[in-house]
């Protein structure tokens, strides 16, 4: 199979797609281009290799693949990568059936509230508390060692009804997550404090891509 895409289409994705097992944090994008579709794991290496030595393409890039390679070819360059045997796992299986009505949040300044707050977090943990109570989002950190703590609030809309109350959250995933998109707004789709949180774009641009935080357990 082969295709043909603008380069950095393909940036892009390779930018915004990652799942970490360990971290329990996953950044997917979707989509279809054109009407040729195959399906192909590579290297985690491979993909490195491919953007560094790619970046400064603009023009088109054919993706060609076969049973065991994947071939890029732009401009006057040619870069090869095994496939990896295997099944890419189907995280829709684990993305949390959610009822409520999504939290929609500026984007930058729920990431601004989230560095300020960053450098009085729990190093060990990066763990930091976000309470919701219907119309803003309170960021707070907190590290008993130091005894340091900090808080910053946040507005946010919401059409229906919402989670209400507290839920612990990996502050640097948060970050991560907020800097993938460009969308000047965020929707925050919480179910429970013990669920996955998913952030989407409210950008048709960025609609295929979202990330999905698993929460923390938090002190009481």
């Amino acid at each position: 199979a082969a295709l043909l895409m603008a380069f950095q289409t393909v940036l892009n994705i390779f930018a915004n797609c990652c799942v970490d097992v360990s971290s329990c944090c996953l950044i997917v994008t979707e989509g279809s281009f054109l009407d040729i579709q195959f399906s192909v794991l590579v290297p985690k290496a491979s993909i490195d290799t491919i953007t560094s030595t790619l970046k400064d393409c603009d023009g088109l890039v054919a993706i060609e693949s076969d049973d065991d390679r994947v071939e890029f070819t732009a401009d006057k360059y040619v870069v090869t990568t095994r496939c990896v045997d295997g099944h890419f796992p189907n995280y829709r299986l684990i993305l949390p059936k959610c009822d409520n009505s999504p939290i929609i949040v500026n984007r930058n300044a729920l990431l601004s509230a989230v560095l300020r707050c960053k450098p009085f977090s729990d190093e060990s943990t990066n763990t930091m508390r976000l309470t919701l109570d219907g119309s803003n989002i309170r960021v707070r950190t907190e590290d008993l060692a130091f005894a340091t703590s900090a808080d910053d609030v946040v507005p946010y809309d919401v059409n229906g009804d919402a989670y209400v109350g507290d839920i612990g959250m990996d502050i640097e995933f948060m970050a991560t997550a907020l800097k993938t998109f460009t969308s000047d707004y965020v929707s925050l789709y919480v179910k429970d404090d013990r669920s996955a949180v998913v952030v989407k774009p409210n950008s048709e641009k960025e609609s295929a891509t979202l990330v999905m935080l698993m929460p923390k357990l938090l002190n009481l």
